[in-house]
């Protein structure tokens, strides 16, 4: 086993351990236990990031364990939600910068031990920035719609499936497996999620539709009872003797 191959598996491991946190999360009630949580896991996937080398994936890291903590101590606020967004995407343009630089030299290293065509260059330093840049676009849309208030559940939804995936793709990328394994994941159970409360709209949709068919089908039948009562007052108001008068 190499050296590389030794720091991917110690990352994943890293990873892992903070991704357990998160797991463990589920668990609590409590908001600071959960914040706790997903605190520790930030610790952890900064650290396994940097070994891997994916620097715009620890730079988010950290304005989110910032963000963990000012909510923990009940510091948040709608300002503070604005400006850790803002945070998000400038320092992980940062990160995304860092991780081409230092993906170019290693490319330029190659190239001069022969390991490398020239020619590939270009084409790789765009790869190399663009699945940087995943998350990132992946999280600041997600923080952006998320601070709207008229963001409905479906953008809501379909924005962090959206994150999952860039996310998912530039772990993968990037050697974190374990990463890639836990957005993938996240993203079945939230399509599952999103088919349940679906189909659950879907029959209550359908019950408060039969609820106002059987409502005007009694409003109806009310109607009629009263109409048929009307009629029969007139018929018992009748008197046969006025008839008989009359004749």
């Amino acid at each position: 086993m190499s050296q590389a191959d030794i720091i991917t598996l110690v990352a994943n491991i890293i990873n892992g351990i903070g991704l357990f946190f998160v797991a463990l999360s589920m668990a609590f009630k409590r908001k600071k236990s959960i914040i706790f949580c997903q605190a520790i896991n930030q610790v952890f996937s900064g650290i396994a990031y940097t070994m891997l080398g994916g620097i715009s994936g620890l730079m988010l890291c950290i304005v989110t364990l910032t963000m963990d903590i000012f909510i923990f101590f009940d510091k948040q606020t709608k300002l503070l939600s604005i400006i850790f967004a803002t945070l998000t995407f400038v320092l992980g343009t940062i990160g995304v910068v860092i991780s081409g630089v230092q993906a170019y030299n290693g490319l330029v290293a190659k190239v001069n031990s022969g390991e490398f065509e020239a020619s590939r260059i270009a084409a790789k330093m765009i790869v190399e920035i663009s699945i940087s840049y995943f998350p990132v676009i992946g999280t600041t849309a997600y923080n952006i719609f998320t601070l709207r208030r008229k963001t409905s559940m479906f953008v809501l939804r379909l924005s962090f499936l959206i994150s999952c995936l860039l996310w998912a793709i530039f772990s993968y990328y990037i050697k974190s497996y374990v990463g890639a394994a836990f957005n993938a994941f996240a993203i079945l159970v939230n399509i599952v999620k999103s088919i349940i409360i679906k189909r659950d709209e879907i029959r209550q949709n359908e019950y408060a539709n039969q609820v106002a068919r059987m409502h005007e089908t009694v409003t109806t039948d009310e109607s009629l009872i009263d109409s048929a009562r009307e009629g029969s007052d007139v018929i018992f108001d009748f008197d046969p003797s006025e008839a008989k008068t009359k004749e």
